[in-house]
Order: C-alpha cells, then sequence, then structure tokens
C-alpha cells in the first residue's frame, strides 16, 4: 500500500484505479481497515493500487474530496471516483469497493 503525499497526489492517482484510504494515525479503526486492504491488496495484486493518505501531512488532497470523517474509502476507476464509503464498515464493503474498480461489481456511488 503506497503512501500518497499532496505533492505527488496527481501523479499516483490521475488515470488509473486506485482504492484510496484517508486516515489518520490517530485512528484506531483506521488501522483495522488499512489491515482490510492490505489483505485485498494481496489478493488483487497487480490490478489497481492501494494506496493511503495521512489526512494531518496532506490536507490538499483531503481538500479534494468531501471528507466527512475518518476512515474514508474512495474507489478510483481510471481516474474517475466510482464509489465512497465514510466511516468504519465490514470487511466486505471493501470487498465490493475493490470489485467495483476491476469491472466485477456495480458501481455505488449512494452508500
Amino acid at each position: 500500500m503506497i503512501d500518497i503525499k499532496d505533492s505527488d497526489y496527481k501523479k499516483s492517482i490521475e488515470g488509473k484505479d486506485v482504492m484510496l484510504l484517508l486516515w489518520a494515525d490517530w485512528c484506531e479503526m483506521c488501522l483495522e481497515v488499512i489491515k482490510y486492504l492490505e489483505e485485498l491488496e494481496a489478493e488483487f495484486k497487480g490490478r489497481l493500487i492501494f494506496a493511503k493518505v495521512d489526512i494531518e501531512k496532506n490536507p490538499q488532497t483531503c481538500d479534494r474530496f468531501d471528507l466527512i470523517g475518518v476512515p474514508s474509502a474512495y474507489a478510483i476507476k481510471g481516474g474517475k471516483l466510482v464509489d465512497e464509503r465514510a466511516g468504519f464498515r465490514p470487511r466486505e464493503q471493501y470487498r465490493e469497493m475493490v470489485l467495483a474498480i476491476c469491472g466485477e461489481g456495480a458501481y455505488n456511488t449512494n452508500t
């Protein structure tokens, strides 16, 4: 899972398939989500990019999203947002997001 900074957001995300997590190191639920995403990264290796942004260190990147709270996960396909989910969610919901990026699930932008 790569760490994205304000300075490299555009080149890391633009036009790509990415499962992105906005998180903070003080957020225990965020650390759990990172574990889930690392497991999914191993399962879907090479099919998309798994990335995270520390909200405390990268405010410009956070401004690109309507951040409600952390953890917040964003499914990006071809550089376009196809799904987003705020708050701690069951593991299966993160898997559904990854499947949507890979073209194996329905896009869900209203969850």
